[in-house]
């Protein structure tokens, strides 16, 4: 099964402010780095009525960057 993706390099935050749809599944990576922190796009999924849950970093073979820089995944259900 294919899930809708989010990976828009910093936009995240803005697509979701905009976004007209509403998947029931989603999968989002967040930039902290790029001004879509992990906290921001989690509070703007959980105001869209999804359930997220934070799957970890982004990539784990370079995961010194992804902790550093606040790339992370998070899976969201809408309720």
């Amino acid at each position: 099964m294919r899930y809708p993706g989010l990976d828009c390099e910093g936009t995240e935050t803005l697509i979701l402010r905009i976004m007209g749809i509403r998947p029931w599944v989603i999968a989002v990576e967040s930039h902290g780095v790029y001004g879509a922190p992990t906290r921001v796009v989690k509070v703007l999924l959980e105001k869209l009525d999804y359930a997220v849950e934070e799957w970890g970093i982004a990539e784990p073979r370079v995961s010194e960057e992804c902790e550093a820089n606040d790339i992370r995944i998070l899976v969201c259900k809408r309720n």
